[in-house]
């Protein structure tokens, strides 16, 4: 399989701070514990002391929720519970048949990452953990997948908790995302029809992450779960009585702002939601109360006793989910987009407040696949790979210029036109200084009419050179459908079959887990 590796900064480039982290430039090293290098991870290792009984509770959660997984899963499951255990960990939202492909990207980034570490570090045993977001409740984001020729919509997702979500209303949802996956995807078509007699969309998430990744042993958590939110409870009632973490973000907030950095995530006052039938609704302190929508209104105590009789009505929310995350994992790394990256920056302090581990932070590898008929184009056109990430008008333009000498013919003009008039503005203003203006204003006639003769010069190359303008749009369209980037629009389903059904496979042999890049994959027919 013909693979690239390309950098962000030469593809799509990383805000700011992102780069900074890759670069292990010191303006982000107050924000963070240590750069993820192998070394860190060796030093990270030799002290993380999980709990012995946090372990053991991890261990017993996951392997009621793994009941039907495959053997390796289950064995990392009861591993869990070894003091010579780790996991390193990505999480995303639980978009509707997985969603856009970079879903199977963060993983695989993971997968990575645990076979180097394990190689590195004989006897210690690293778990590829896949967090779902099964808390989330904005369902507009993750109630549609995108297939080849359309996007499916599940009109009737519900509301609430999306792990929650009953998939009694996929309706004909199913039938048309298969219908509308080439022919050769039928590899998946049945994981497909299994996910959609699921009964939840957490269930039918762990089915699909086990069957993508069972034989590399991903394990996927569910922390939608009573027992683990009464073991986090002690610092979501710290959250109650004391509110630490608003005033921790918004400090690191205005660290990175003054650094030029992107700080995304706005704190609440009280960082926690509360749960009820087809709810989430975010907790305000008001008047020394705490109100969510209709389902609770109370005082501390109040609020602290419902929370010891229903630990799982309280949900963190952006802020506190990672120190859930970190509280309940002996975790190694985060693995996420820039967008999770940019937010994890200005949490350090929230862990700090809350007592909890802050993890090693890396920006994910990510793909773009190119099809037979594209990869065709590439060569055809006579580009690399890195050439059809720039912009499409600029392109265009070059190909359409290329060594053509007109351009040099009117840059000259322009530049003789410009000493003409240089001479002609000395020459009249030494006889009345108010003819320089109307000299200017002829100035820029001239060179505007030249500007309209470049582009109509311009446009009749490119109707000379149709074939080639289509084909280049054609390349532009694959890398950046719709304007997105593929891997965010494009579905795992669709692009696996141009690999070979090994898309997977690929990216967890390519993909290098402590220099992440872009990588390209194409297909060769």
């Amino acid at each position: 399989m013909p693979a690239e590796s390309l950098s962000y900064a030469s593809t799509l480039p990383l805000p700011k701070a992102i780069q900074a982290l890759l670069d292990q430039h010191p303006s982000v090293a107050r924000f963070i514990d240590d750069f993820a290098t192998p070394q860190a991870f060796e030093r990270r290792i030799a002290t993380l002391d999980h709990p012995a009984e946090r372990r053991r509770l991890l261990s017993e959660r996951l392997l009621s929720q793994h009941k039907n997984s495959s053997p390796k899963v289950i064995a990392n499951c009861k591993r869990l519970a070894e003091a010579s255990t780790y996991t390193v960990t990505t999480g995303h939202q639980l978009n509707l048949f997985g969603g856009p492909a970079f879903f199977v990207y963060k993983i695989a980034h993971t997968i990575a990452m645990a076979k180097a570490l394990e190689a590195q570090h004989p006897g210690v045993h690293i778990v590829p953990l896949f967090w779902m977001a099964s808390e989330d409740h904005d369902i507009a984001e993750i109630n549609h997948v995108q297939g080849k020729n359309a996007l499916h919509l599940w009109e009737n997702a519900g509301s609430g908790a999306a792990g929650r979500l009953s998939l009694t209303t996929l309706g004909t949802v199913t039938e048309e995302f298969l219908n509308d996956l080439p022919d050769d995807g039928a590899p998946w078509h049945d994981l497909l029809k299994q996910y959609a007699q699921c009964t939840t969309l957490a269930d039918a998430t762990r089915l699909m992450v086990d069957a993508l990744f069972g034989d590399y042993g991903v394990v996927a958590l569910d922390a939608d779960d009573r027992e683990l939110k009464r073991a986090f409870a002690p610092v979501m009632r710290r959250e109650l009585e004391q509110r630490l973490a608003k005033p921790a973000v918004d400090q690191a907030t205005a660290e990175l702002t003054q650094l030029g950095f992107l700080a995304p995530v706005s704190p609440r006052e009280v960082n926690l939601f509360y749960l009820s039938e087809g709810q989430r609704d975010g907790i305000l302190f008001e008047g020394h109360r705490y109100v969510a929508g209709s389902a609770l209104n109370a005082d501390l105590n109040e609020a602290i006793a419902l929370m010891d009789a229903h630990p799982e009505r309280f949900s963190p929310n952006v802020v506190m989910r990672p120190v859930y995350q970190e509280f309940l994992l002996p975790n190694l790394a985060y693995i996420g987009g820039a967008g999770e990256m940019s937010y994890w920056l200005q949490l350090k302090d929230v862990f700090e407040a809350l007592e909890v581990r802050f993890p090693l932070l890396l920006p994910r590898n990510g793909a773009v696949v190119f099809n037979e008929r594209e990869s065709g184009l590439l060569d055809t056109l006579g580009y690399s790979v890195a050439d059809a990430f720039t912009d499409l008008d600029e392109l265009k333009r070059a190909y359409v210029l290329g060594d053509d000498a007109s351009d040099q013919v009117l840059a000259e003009a322009a530049n003789g036109l410009l000493s003409i008039y240089s001479s002609i503005d000395a020459h009249l203003t030494a006889i009345d200084g108010s003819l320089h203006q109307r000299v200017q204003a002829s100035l820029a006639k001239q060179i505007k009419e030249l500007e309209q003769l470049e582009k109509s010069a311009f446009r009749a190359r490119k109707q000379q050179n149709e074939v080639a303008m289509k084909r280049i749009e054609r390349l532009h369209e694959s890398v950046f459908p719709k304007g997105r980037f593929q891997e965010r629009y494009r579905s795992f389903f669709e692009l696996d079959r141009y690999v070979g059904h090994k898309l997977i496979q690929h990216c967890v042999a390519h993909f290098d887990p402590f220099e992440p890049s872009l990588h390209a994959f194409r297909s060769k027919g």
